[in-house]
């Protein structure tokens, strides 16, 4: 399960699980060697940190994790792959807390990144704490733990509300862990923005109309692909901070992502954010979208309620 990122470069990058980096040219089909991380990641995980929705990124990666085999203990060196100082730059950063196979990879609407769950060693010491990197700082802080120990086939998925759902597990094949569980970051309880309406999704290169009730106390949107994890890694996950461009009396408009390398075609969450960097429940929206709105959905539903017997 190659740990690949599309670059806004257009390059697939593959990194990560074996120490050597490469990327593939889909214009091409030509494959180039970018050398060595010096790390063997048995079971790691790697994020595409947030992109600013313009042309001269390059993009960075931020891979951690894993193991030097498939019994050996988890490493808690932490690289970041930085292809706007170089082809890339590798960059050892501040270590994570805890070593992890098995981790599961989110990014959060704020723009943090966050891993939970996983082992440090085989299926053996579940880490129960999960842990948020700081892509600003390059620096950790390990959260509140988990009750529930997660192993290979976890995962964790955001949701819209902004709680992360944590599932899935196998620590003895063929026996699933069936108990999940949210973890709610500290924005949850904070006072939150709102978009009070669809928002009007224009073109690659167009706008983004959102309606809020409080325009004036947006400061940044982020626009967050929906999440698809597997086996420790989630190829679609991305993050795009969108320019506010202006402010009306009840609406922000901001810059649409500028091309289908810096957000593939799909459906994401756009949140809006103050200046403590408290989002905003996401809404989702199709990128690209069209000039206008999509009309209402006014089909009332044919639904026949029926009493309860007894037991049921």
């Amino acid at each position: 399960y190659p740990r690949a990122h599309l670059m806004p470069s257009g390059l697939v990058v593959m990194n990560g699980f074996r120490m050597e980096i490469r990327s593939w040219n889909p214009a091409t089909g030509a494959w180039v060697s970018h050398g060595s991380s010096g790390v063997f990641r048995y079971y790691g995980t790697s994020f595409l940190l947030p992109l600013q929705n313009t042309t001269t990124e390059k993009g960075k990666i931020l891979v951690c994790g894993g193991a030097p085999s498939s019994g050996g203990i988890a490493t808690t060196n932490a690289q970041i792959l930085d292809f706007n100082t170089g082809n890339p730059t590798v960059r050892t950063i501040a270590p994570s807390a805890f070593g992890r196979t098995y981790p599961s990879p989110v990014i959060l609407p704020n723009g943090k990144c966050m891993v939970f769950g996983g082992t440090q060693q085989g299926f053996n010491n579940p880490v129960l704490a999960p842990e948020l990197f700081d892509p600003i700082t390059e620096t950790w802080q390990t959260l509140p733990a988990s009750t529930i120990p997660r192993y290979y086939h976890s995962a964790a998925l955001l949701m819209s509300d902004g709680r992360v759902w944590v599932c899935g597990g196998t620590r003895v094949s063929n026996t699933f862990e069936p108990r999940t569980e949210f973890f709610s970051p500290s924005y949850v309880t904070q006072t939150r923005p709102t978009i009070s309406g669809t928002p009007t999704v224009g073109g690659y290169g167009g706008t983004i109309v959102i309606p809020t009730p409080s325009p004036t106390t947006i400061t940044s949107v982020s626009l967050l692909r929906l999440m698809n994890t597997t086996h420790h890694y989630d190829a679609n996950q991305r993050l795009v901070w969108l320019q506010i461009l202006s402010r009306g009396t009840s609406s922000v408009t901001v810059s649409g992502p500028i091309n289908a390398n810096i957000a593939p075609p799909g459906y994401y969450m756009i949140h809006v954010l103050n200046s403590a960097l408290t989002p905003s429940t996401g809404r989702i929206i199709k990128i690209p979208g069209t000039s206008t709105a999509p009309p209402p959905d006014t089909t009332i539903p044919n639904i026949a309620i029926t009493a309860p017997t007894s037991g049921s």
